[in-house]
């Protein structure tokens, strides 16, 4: 038989295992306590996110809009200059503080109404324009398991998930808890 454990132990942080409900019952209220104290930290970390974010876009946002007048400015010059500006099929120009010119995007198909393309490409006989997909239905393998579990390759599990959820909680806690921070752009 295992011996059952007596502490468990997750990056460095041990606990002991409740041996009765009254322990489990002040390991919940302890788990409370922490998550309140965690969203208490996140909640400040994110008020003082939200002010550097407001802070940086007061003195980025001017620059930003200066940079893009100045490239509209720029490619309005370069348009009406192009002739002169480029010599020998060149795609740019150099002048003394930059280079600027105009790139060619790849090839790109549009189709405006896909059923009727698709249909006037079966009535030319153009299959090679036409994809078709096969692809396992794992909806259908759910509706008839038994079927579905005599195939070599397939079977169907189900999992749990362990969960608490604390009072005046809308939200269920399950292992794994992470500190999401919030990516800056």
């Amino acid at each position: 038989m295992a011996k059952k454990a007596t502490t468990v132990t997750r990056k460095g942080q041990s606990v002991a295992v409740p041996t009765s409900r009254s322990e489990a019952a002040e390991l919940l209220s302890r788990l409370g306590t922490l998550k309140r104290q965690a969203d208490a930290a996140k909640t400040l970390f994110n008020k003082r996110l939200q002010a550097a974010a407001d802070k940086a876009e007061a003195e980025v946002g001017p620059m930003i809009s200066q940079s893009e007048a100045i490239m509209v400015a720029l490619e309005k010059f370069a348009e009406a200059h192009r002739e002169e500006l480029l010599s020998d099929g060149a795609r740019s120009f150099t002048l003394a503080n930059g280079t600027a010119g105009w790139r060619d995007h790849p090839p790109k198909v549009h189709i405006k109404c896909t059923e009727k393309v698709l249909e006037h490409l079966q009535q030319l006989k153009l299959t090679k324009f036409i994809r078709t997909v096969s692809e396992i239905d794992k909806d259908a393998m759910l509706a008839d398991q038994a079927t579905a579990e005599t195939i070599d390759g397939v079977s169907i599990g189900q999992g749990s998930t362990f969960f608490v959820r604390l009072p005046g909680d809308t939200h269920d806690i399950t292992k794994g808890l992470k500190l999401k921070v919030p990516k800056v752009d």
